[in-house]
Parts: C-alpha cells; structure tokens; sequence
C-alpha cells in the first residue's frame, strides 16, 4: 500500500438487522422516461418589439426591400395574399390577409414581401417556437408599432392571416405547429419551464414606474400549452436583466427562494420541484437525483441590468454590481449582474453541485443564442455566458480551457476596473463577460472544432434563428442519457497528457453469457498544444503518443441515443485530417490501458485489500478480525455455504475476486472474474508522484472499494520523427507490465456489513463507495478524502 497517502473515509452512520433486506438503488438515468427540464430564458426586452427586416420608417424600408430575396414569416413566401383593411379607430387599422384564389383577386402582394413589412423580432421568435398567436380562424400578428402614412398621421395596424393561409398552420392536426409542439410529440421528451425577462427601474430625476424584471414564470411542466400560451401572450419592454434572469434560474436549481420575480407577477403555475418527477405514474412525485437540466437563453442584446440612474449613488442589492455607461441604455450608472457569473455557478464544467443534500451532483447547463445581434461586445458576452455555462471540465481546473479566471468576482463590470478606469468614458462596457474570447479555441467549449463554443449558435436572420433554435433543441434531446467521468495527468510539456474515463455496464454481453455492474477505467492520449487539442487512440499499441499513426477520436450520440466514436487521421502538426472509421463500441478504441481488464488477470490472492477498522489497515484476509463487522452470516446468500465460518469465507474470497458456484455469475469467457464494480457517481482523481516516479489516480466503486491504479510515468527519452512522449511504468523503467494495475483497495468500514449482498444471484443495486475522492496537498504529505456518499 501507498504508504505516503493519508486517506479518511467519510460516511454516514449506517445500521443492519438481523434479516435479509433486498435492497435495490439503480442510478434514476437507467429508469424507463426522461428525468431532465429544459427551462426557456427569452429576452422580451424593449428592442425585441423592432421590425425584423427594417426600422419602421417608410422612406427606409421602400428602399431596403428586395424583391429578388426571399424574408420568412408567418405568410408562406411564394404565395400571393389579397388584403382587406378597416379601420376601427383614427389611429388602429385591422387588416385581413388570406391567400388569392384568382388571379383577379385584388389587391395582391407576395407573401415574402408582407413578411418583410410586418415582422416583428417577438413575431420571428413565435414563429419559431409556438407557431403564432392563434384567435378563431385567423393567425394574428403581434400589434405593429405605428407605420408612417403620411406627415401628420401615424397608425397601428393589427394583422390577421387565415389560419390555413399561414406559413406555421399544420393541415394534419388543423393547428399551428412550432417547436415546441414538435417537441412535444416525443416520447421522452423534457419537462419545460419557461422565463421571460426584459424590465427594470430608473431612478433619479428621470425616474419612472418599476418594470418587473421577470415579465412571466412558468415552472417546469410536461404542459406545453402553458409554456406556449405566454410565450404568445407577452409583449416586449423595458431593459435587458439578462444577469438576473439566469441568477433567478440557479436559485430555483439551488432550491432558494425566487430573488429577482416580483410578487405583483404571479407564477403561472404551482410549484414543481426541479428533481422530483412521477416515475412510477401513479400520481406520486419521487426524487430523482442527477436531472438532466438545461437552460436555453435567447437575447437580442447586450445585458445592462435592472436598476438605473444617470446619478452614482446607486444602491446595489442581491450581489449585483454598479456599472458606469450600460449597454444599449441612455443613462450614466446601472446595477447588474453578468450573466457568466450565474451560468458558471450553475454548471461549472458539469461538476457543480447545487443541492448538497441530494447525491450525486445537480447542475444546469447553459445554451446560449443570439438573435439579431450585431454589437461586438454583446455577442463576446454571449459567447463568454455560453462558454462559463457549457464547458466540459476535462482537466478538473474548474475553469475553461484557455482561460485563466473563474467568473467569481471576474468577469465583473465594476468602477475599480483597472481598463474602466483609464478609459473611462469608452471602454467601461468592455470589461466582464464583453471582453473578447481567446484567440484560439479548444476541446473543453469547442469539441466539434468549429471555432465557436460548443453552446452557443447565432441567428442574425430568420432562417439562421430557427436553424440554430433547432439545432441547440435537437443537441439537448440526443444527449439526455448519462455521461462518463474524465479526468487528466498533464506530462511537464502539456502537449501529452493521459485522460482517463470511467464507464459502467448495468449488463454487458461476453459472447454466450450476461455479466452485471461492470466498471471500466479507460485511458486515452490527449494532445494539447496552444492551439489544438484532441483525443487519441493508441492506434499502433506501442504506448507511445505518434501524431501520425495515432487517431484522433471523437465521441457523438446519434439520432437513436446510441454512442458513436469517430476516428481521424492527423497531420503533422496534430490537428483533424481525413475520416476513417466509426466505431459503436469503446472497447474497440486501442486504449493506453483499462483497468477493468488488467484487473480480472490479477490472482485474487495478489490483491492488497485493506480495511479501514479504528484508523488501522486491516488486511481483508485477517477474517477473525473483520468477521464481526459483515453481519449476521444468517442473513447471507445461501450461495455462500452452510456454516457461519464457510459464508464468512467464502464472502471474503468473492469480494477479493473469486467467484463462487451459486453466486452472481463474474466469470468471463476465459475464465478470469471481473473485479472492478461499477463506477456510478466518483469520478477519477490522478496526481502524479515526482518521488515515486510515476502517477497514480484513484476512484470508488460500488464494489465496496476505493481503488488506486497506477496511470505510469510520461517519458521524453528516445523518442523517433512526430513522436512526443511515451508511457512507461515509472521513471527509469519504461516498459508497461504494470499500467494499469491495482496498487491496493480500501473498504471503509460502514461498507462491511453491505458487502454481503453484491454475491446474491438476484443481486439488483446498491450503492457504496460512491463519491468523487478530494485530494489536497499538507505541508509534505498528500491527503486523500474519500466517501461512500450511499449514491
């Protein structure tokens, strides 16, 4: 055993009787349904009230209009519509659109030209969504701002198409047909919960009455009726709180109180809890840890905040900061909040966890779209808000890839700015999540290599909004399943790296026979330059990382849930050349090493297993003294034997590896046992030990055990042409017998009297040593902290 760690196992004070329980805690994600919420954040700010092709004024939009282009709308471009208007006051005009039935009908203009004229940003955004605000038989328009007629007049014109004549109308089901319909239409699909923000105060001199910042709330819902009808019910004002709305979304997923929604604005629905859902569909909400939560934000401007003044005496409240000139707003100070802030806070790299007290880890990630943007800055917000909010924390730095701060306190706009303070006047916005992406892109926000992040998409047209709406929808559905654990040993030169992952099998076919809960530890190469990084097989099997003959792979899931890994040839300078293969399996990949495997070749008897008994290691095999601690061997499967002594024997040599006659079946093809349980909820954990010579990483499983493996030693020596590193067993001795290998297992204590279910032949799921390990350096010595956490 690794005599230089210092390891504490937490656990909960557990007790056992006397009879047999047939305790059984599969993961929730393994359930038939899909426990996730994908909650809408949609900027209903003052401008998305803005014509969509033109500013409104008729000597700018006569000549602005193409007539060879075709704009999207709610009327079916290539088709021809006879108008008929009333007026119903001096200054409203009702117009009724429908679709000529003669070519004498008159007057006629081109649908194309009608959706140029009349669209609104909030009319493109229903178009999209919900398909339009539907009353009786007609699709109607969200009510245009006033239209020039002549010098001295102006009028507002409501217009109304046919239903059937609308681009949206659905002839099989007789409605208007959106996103959300289409959504709606799947067999697992999210619960929906919807956010509409865009208000705020201005204080002062100038001061007006208090817009709420949260125009609408909607908890999450399988109704998406709920969700359509405000959607087309709201109307666009005020300024863009954009900050606040999604600090209102992480209080919800923290369980808080609501912060920023307004009591005059009543919810439109009672209250759902985040993480409990009718799982049995018996009218009975059970809590299901590790929802699957996402947030979609859709704005169309830089975030300015919710309280303003052309004064400095600003109070602000509730964490938000004073900023001097906001964003798109005409008044000198503003308290806000960056977006980044929360989106970070919410989903830290998939590893945040927002409700301590429910297992595993309950986070949110963030999608962010710009729509009709075209400042600057308020896309690099988007970006930054996209990239804090949706980046895969590969290498456990809690910060993305080619960033060096966390969002907490930076980014931040505020007055002691050091750039803001310069130049005061015209930089102060530029500073917080407006500042402008790194130079370079990488795999933590940019996996698809695409030069964007991964959770962000921009829509400066109609066409372009709805593409990149769909696109983000389609991403979200296809990856409603679980995802692996990754962690990484960086070498000196950061350009070789092993990432290890961790995977889990509930059942896994060996050609005639079904062994379950299997854990797999994989390891992988990972190159990392400046400008490129991407992961690798390795492909020739000789442990040494060649940018030539070593693959690139990607993982994708398709359109039916089911996992993809794509393999590239690279060139020589490392980046993704020409396709080559899909694999559908990860034990095709020419893995570095898996532990899983390594593991079953081991003789149970070499294991070094320890039980941690009154802050002593125990050898598992002294039974006399861990005998008293496994329970009432009355309670054990009969599979184990007759007598107390032979239970307690045999149970020893099942944990260590042995499998006996009767018991759940471990035994593959070739006669060795799989030893490594399944990997649920801990993550891997690698630190390198310089004094010993290689790496180490550590990890629990639900066999009841903290396992450390050896990861090896990076080595630079004897390297041929392209080739950057190698990996050997340790430093001075590169050949690669022991990668791979266990070092030793601990079983705290509280695990004992539980081991003795996992050999019963009807052995469901339990939980044990279930938590990610925390590693910290004191003074010379590392110390481990590991966990049982009960899933």
């Amino acid at each position: 055993m690794l005599r230089y760690i210092y390891a504490f196992l937490l656990f909960f004070y557990v007790s056992f009787g006397q009879e047999m329980v047939k305790y059984c805690s599969a993961p929730p994600f393994l359930q038939e349904g899909t426990f996730s919420n994908l909650f809408l954040v949609l900027d209903y700010s003052g401008s998305m009230a803005d014509y969509t092709y033109h500013e409104g004024i008729k000597e700018v939009f006569i000549t602005k209009y193409n007539k060879d282009k075709t704009y999207y709308g709610f009327f079916i471009p290539d088709k021809e519509y006879t108008e008929k208007c009333k007026r119903v006051s001096p200054k409203r005009v009702v117009c009724y659109y429908e679709i000529a039935d003669s070519i004498f009908s008159l007057p006629k203009f081109k649908g194309s030209f009608l959706n140029f004229l009349y669209m609104t940003r909030v009319d493109i955004l229903r178009w999209i969504l919900t398909g339009g605000i539907v009353d009786g038989d007609y699709l109607v328009l969200s009510e245009m701002p006033y239209i020039w007629q002549d010098e001295n007049r102006q009028r507002r014109i409501e217009v109304r198409i046919k239903l059937e004549d609308a681009a949206t109308y659905d002839k099989a089901s007789g409605k208007v047909k959106g996103l959300l319909q289409e959504i709606e239409e799947y067999a697992k699909r999210p619960r929906v919960g919807l956010l509409i923000y865009g208000g705020g105060k201005v204080e002062g001199e100038f001061a007006e009455a208090e817009s709420p910042i949260i125009k609408s709330w909607i908890y999450p819902t399988f109704d998406y009726e709920k969700i359509i009808k405000e959607i087309n019910n709201i109307s666009p004002s005020g300024g863009t709180p954009t900050g606040e709305a999604l600090d209102e979304i992480k209080n919800y997923f923290s369980l808080k109180e609501h912060i920023w929604l307004n009591p005059s604005v009543s919810t439109k629905n009672t209250y759902q809890h985040p993480y409990k859902f009718d799982v049995d569909n018996d009218g009975k909400e059970e809590l299901v840890s590790c929802t699957r939560n996402f947030v979609v934000l859709i704005t169309d401007g830089a975030w300015n905040g919710h309280k303003y003044s052309m004064q400095s005496g600003l109070i602000c409240e509730n964490n938000s900061t004073k900023i001097r000139n906001p964003a798109d707003i005409s008044v000198g100070y503003a308290c806000a909040i960056d977006p980044a802030k929360p989106a970070y806070k919410m989903w830290k790299g998939g590893k945040a966890d927002l409700v301590k007290n429910i297992r595993g880890n309950q986070n949110a990630r963030v999608y962010a779209i710009a729509a009709f943007l075209d400042s600057s800055y308020g896309l690099n917000s988007i970006k930054n808000t996209a990239i804090y909010g949706g980046f895969i924390d590969i290498d456990n730095d809690e910060i993305p890839c080619l960033y060096t701060n966390k969002p907490t306190p930076y980014p931040e706009c505020n007055l002691s700015n050091k750039v803001c303070a310069a130049i005061f006047s015209k930089n102060c916005e530029n500073c917080g999540s407006f500042l402008p992406l790194p130079p370079q892109t990488c795999p933590e926000w940019d996996n698809n290599r695409d030069g964007l992040p991964d959770t962000y998409k921009r829509g400066d047209s109609p066409q372009e909004l709805k593409k990149a709406i769909t696109s983000i929808f389609e991403n979200i559905l296809k990856n409603l399943a679980s995802s692996t654990s990754v962690s990484a040993f960086y070498s000196r030169t950061k350009e070789s790296v092993i990432a290890t992952q961790s995977v889990f099998y509930p059942e896994k076919k060996f050609e005639d026979k079904n062994l379950t809960w299997l854990g797999y530890l994989y390891s992988y190469w990972f190159f990392n330059s400046q400008n490129i990084q991407n992961l690798r097989e390795d492909s020739n099997e000789n442990k040494i990382l060649d940018l030539l003959e070593d693959s690139i792979i990607e993982f994708l899931v398709d359109d039916k849930g089911l996992l993809k890994v794509n393999k590239y040839s690279s060139t020589y300078t490392g980046e993704k050349k020409e396709y080559i293969e899909t694999y559908t399996s990860l034990d095709e990949i020419k893995h570095l090493w898996e532990a899983g495997k390594t593991l079953s070749e081991k003789n149970p008897e070499d294991r070094e297993l320890f039980v941690g008994i009154d802050g002593k290691n125990i050898p598992l095999k002294e039974i006399s003294i861990i005998k008293e601690y496994l329970g009432n061997p009355d309670t054990f499967p009969t599979c184990l034997g007759d007598t107390d002594d032979e239970k307690i024997y045999n149970l020893i040599r099942y944990i260590k590896g042995e499998d006996i006659k009767g018991c759940r079946n471990r035994t593959l093809p070739n006669g060795n046992v799989w030893k490594l349980s399944d990997i649920i909820y801990s993550s891997p954990k690698v630190v390198n030990y310089p004094e010993k010579g290689f790496a180490v990483v550590y990890i629990g499983s639900n066999g009841g055990i903290l396992h450390a493996f050896r990861v090896g030693y990076i080595s630079k020596e004897d390297l041929g042409e392209h080739q950057l590193a190698k990996l050997c067993n340790s430093e001075g001795n590169c050949f690669h017998d022991k990668l791979g290998e266990e070092i030793w297992g601990f079983i705290p204590k509280n695990a004992l009297p539980y081991l003795r279910y996992l050999p019963d032949p009807d052995y469901c799921h339990i939980y044990f040593v279930d938590l990610t390990p925390f590693i910290f350096d004191y003074k010379k010595r590392k110390i481990l902290i590991g966990g049982m956490r009960l899933g």
